[in-house]
């Protein structure tokens, strides 16, 4: 299974090279103002949106990075896409999610160890963030 990013702006995909759960989409965002005047009963709601959504994804980095500056260097690449890769997310190859026009905004570490077996070492665990521009555009 893989998590890949087309890159609209360079035209290539990027793949994260990471172990992944269930993507957890949120709710579409809007805007709710609610007005309310002295001397009368109830109040006006006006609704704008809506607009986009968060896509967050736990993963996990563990490839047997032997030390923490060669974890540090694959995390420092990932990083780098932050803000950069923008197009379609797919999660889980060809027969999985897909969301178009989707952000990478970044990876979030919960948790960083070495696994003591001598196989996986260095591991980092964490979030990976997207931002989905609007849901004109849902999931395949």
């Amino acid at each position: 299974m893989s998590l890949v990013q087309h890159d609209d702006e360079a035209d290539e995909d990027y793949t994260f090279p990471c172990f992944y759960d269930t993507p957890l989409v949120g709710p579409q965002d809007g805007s709710l103002q609610v007005s309310q005047w002295p001397g009368t009963a109830g109040e006006i709601h006006q609704i704008s949106g809506p607009f986009g959504r968060e896509i967050r994804l736990a993963v996990e980095f563990a490839d047997g990075y032997t030390t923490q500056d060669a974890l540090q260097d694959v995390l420092d690449l990932v990083l780098a896409k932050a803000f950069v890769l923008h197009g379609k997310l797919t999660v889980g190859g060809v027969s999985g999610a897909q969301f178009q026009q989707c952000t990478f905004l970044g990876y979030e570490e919960v948790d960083r160890f070495y696994e003591g077996s001598g196989v996986r070492g260095w591991i980092s665990q964490g979030v990976l963030k997207w931002r989905q521009a609007s849901l004109s555009a849902p999931p395949v």
